[in-house]
């Protein structure tokens, strides 16, 4: 049996009746087109982390014709999204290290002509121990005919703790504002070097880095320091908002037999090698879900299995690695429900590699015997009830940026029997906006929804049974998806 599963921590199953669930969501009015379901690992994803940065509101402004590669793009205000990021954050000692893809050319064109350009791309979040970060990319210009190579420099710094990291959506995001005044004071060997020739500017020092200042023509050096020009105070680099992947962790059974045991392969992103000194990579270990045991000496007694990943084995750019866990049958009780745990080595000094993900396990398999579950007769109008599942188109109406709507949902059993009880939890995302979620109590097998507040774009809805004691929960479902205009 091979079995991936998500990520997701998830709270321990109740018995449940061996009857897989159709869930229907009812969106008429919002206009959505249903789409097939996917599978729960695809369904637990986590999107890629992104960098949103303007730049600056000078860049956006003056050098406003724009082009994009490799995945990069921009909203109506000209904040510039960078996708695709890849690395590590520890949420114990703030050390970020993220780079992104895409990259963004902007030009200064008169008349139709382009009179010069400057391009970044592959930026870069990286945060040291003291809380000193960076904001890296290759840089390349044009002025006319002269073309400056790409050269991979420092745009601009900035300072972050820890503390300052927030979650959501599997992620974890930064929003912080980059230095800008005393960062290259006017008349200093730092910006002599940079190629400012006037001892009197940049004024106050305000400018971004001196290495991007310094990799620049010429020509176009002044559009990013203050320079006694009306538009000095544009020039500021804008907020931006980086965001890291949490470490987390993908299980795949391998094999099970009475005589073997339990074979898992664990893969896992987004950790670190050590956070503080004496850490050396993280332990794998095989227990019941919903409480890692203790872990505050080397006795792993607790765990069914367990395993060192080393720290070599973990990819320092990345934070990938794989293990295994076998657990000896005797170890296993079907009774009970089990999960991948990840916690530092070896003193446990930090959180910050913890996590949790569920792991169903095919207890026959391993010639374990399951409980048998209570018997429920339905009522005689639920026995009656058809095998095909229907939708009750009960929206009532769409949401926008200031109103609430409302939805339905409709659920029946896979053998047609109607489903009481347990929740349904409703989620609407879309990229680059808060992820909002709605759960919902199902009753007779439905359950009104409303739909919150919006902002405007495309929305994507999913849902998800979360069971209950008579009904196994469903994977999430994807559902469509619905624009916001106003």
């Amino acid at each position: 049996m091979n079995t991936t599963i998500g990520r997701q921590p998830e709270a321990r199953r109740a018995p449940a009746r061996a009857a897989s669930l159709l869930v229907t969501f009812a969106l008429a009015v919002l206009g959505l087109t249903t789409v097939p379901a996917s599978t729960a690992a695809a369904a637990d994803a986590v999107p890629a982390p992104s960098l949103t940065w303007k730049i600056s509101d000078w860049y956006n402004e003056h050098l406003s014709v724009r082009t994009f590669s490799d995945g990069a793009k921009s909203d109506t205000d000209g904040v510039v999204t960078f996708p695709d990021g890849v690395g590590t954050f520890d949420s114990g000692s703030g050390v970020t290290s993220v780079k992104y893809s895409g990259g963004v050319r902007g030009s200064f064109v008169n008349g139709g002509t382009e009179f010069y350009s400057v391009s970044i791309a592959n930026p870069a979040v990286t945060i040291d121990g003291t809380g000193e970060g960076t904001i890296t990319a290759d840089v390349s210009w044009s002025v006319g005919a002269n073309i400056g190579p790409p050269a991979r420099v420092t745009l601009t710094t900035f300072d972050a703790e820890a503390s300052s990291w927030t979650t959501s959506g599997g992620l974890r995001s930064l929003t912080t504002t980059p230095d800008w005044d005393g960062v290259l004071p006017a008349g200093s060997a730092a910006a002599t070097d940079a190629g400012i020739s006037n001892t009197s500017r940049p004024v106050d020092g305000k400018s971004f880095a001196a290495p991007f200042i310094t990799t620049l023509n010429a020509g176009v050096k002044a559009h990013f320091y203050a320079s006694t020009s009306a538009n000095d105070a544009k020039k500021a680099p804008s907020a931006f908002i980086a965001q890291a992947p949490v470490p987390a962790t993908t299980v795949t059974t391998t094999s099970a037999t009475p005589g073997g045991g339990l074979a898992l392969a664990v893969s896992g992103t987004g950790f670190t090698r050590t956070t503080n000194p004496g850490d050396a990579g993280v332990y794998v270990g095989l227990a019941p879900s919903g409480q890692l045991p203790d872990t505050s000496t080397f006795d792993v007694s607790g765990f069914a299995g367990a395993n060192w990943v080393m720290p070599a084995t973990i990819d320092e750019t990345t934070g990938a690695f794989t293990s295994t866990i076998n657990a000896p049958t005797a170890k296993l009780d079907p009774t009970k429900s089990y999960s991948v745990f990840t916690w530092r080595a070896h003193s446990h000094s930090t959180p910050s590699q913890n996590t949790e993900t569920p792991v169903v396990i095919d207890f026959q398999a391993l010639g374990l015997s399951l409980p048998t579950p209570p018997v429920v007769s339905p009522p005689a109008e639920q026995q009656a009830a058809p095998s095909k599942v229907s939708v009750k188109r009960g929206a009532t109406k769409k949401p926008t940026t200031k109103k609430a709507g409302k939805t339905s949902v409709s659920i029946k059993a896979a053998d047609g029997s109607t489903v009481s009880g347990g929740k349904v939890k409703v989620t609407f995302k879309s990229k680059g906006k808060p992820t909002k979620t709605k759960t919902v109590t199902v009753k007779n097998g439905k359950a009104s929804v409303t739909v919150p507040k919006l902002a405007k774009g495309t929305w994507k809805v999913s849902v998800k049974y979360l069971g209950s004691t008579l009904f196994i929960r469903t994977a999430t479902l994807q559902r469509g998806s619905f624009t916001v205009v106003k």
